[in-house]
């Protein structure tokens, strides 16, 4: 009966140190997993920041635009019917759906 419990023990303990060393890697391979995701994922981010800024700039540059447009004419209303405004005012529209889309 006694050898019986030391065998088990032993048994016992071998499947306890097997058990750990499996989850140990399994850790270590996760850990390395994530840490490659990682690695890349901030760099999209990056990108997709300096590209939101790009469509802002734009943005901006188009607004600086229509307001020198608009200073030109007595009436806004007859500033917005003209050709370059309504043109800008078009492309405006597209930047902000484009931005916000990018930012979701």
């Amino acid at each position: 009966m006694r050898r019986n419990t030391r065998l088990l023990s032993a048994l016992a303990r071998a499947m306890n140190a097997g058990g750990s060393a499996v989850v140990s890697l399994f850790d270590a391979g996760s850990e390395a997993f994530n840490g490659i995701v990682n690695a890349f994922m901030p760099d999209e981010k990056v990108k997709l920041g300096a590209s939101i800024r790009e469509l802002e700039k734009k943005r901006q540059e188009l607004l600086v635009e229509v307001a020198k447009e608009t200073s030109k004419y007595p009436d806004h209303a007859a500033a917005l019917e003209s050709e370059s405004v309504s043109a800008n005012l078009n492309t405006i529209r597209e930047l902000n759906a484009e931005i916000e889309r990018k930012k979701q």
